[in-house]
């Protein structure tokens, strides 16, 4: 019976040791789960991953930018009566070949203000 006792104790003490490990590794898998979503933190703390995470979470089916159907806001273009001054812009050389253009003007012409 004397050998008993010691192993008896020796089981005891390990069981001690397995359930207060457990309780650490509880611990610190709910520290890993922690993000900015559900604790104080800021959003830079977050990893990689939590942050590839929050950006599939996006909430809304929408593409962004403006939706079809949306006319938009744009600010009308003055009258040519009531414009002060106007300045001609043209390049003297193609942005691609560095050929020279001419003055007069391309196809395309457009206004702005």
């Amino acid at each position: 019976m004397a050998e008993v006792d010691p192993k008896d104790a020796r089981i005891a003490e390990l069981e001690r040791q397995v359930e207060a490990l457990t309780r650490l590794v509880q611990k610190l898998r709910e520290k890993l789960r922690r993000n900015s979503g559900n604790s104080n933190r800021p959003p830079s703390s977050d990893t990689p991953g939590q942050k590839a995470e929050r950006r599939r979470q996006s909430g809304s089916e929408k593409k962004r930018g403006g939706q079809p159907g949306y006319k938009g806001l744009t600010r009308a273009l003055v009258a040519e009566e009531k414009v002060s001054e106007f300045t001609h812009l043209f390049p003297s050389a193609c942005e691609n070949c560095w050929a020279p253009l001419s003055p007069e003007g391309g196809t395309r012409v457009r206004r702005y203000q």
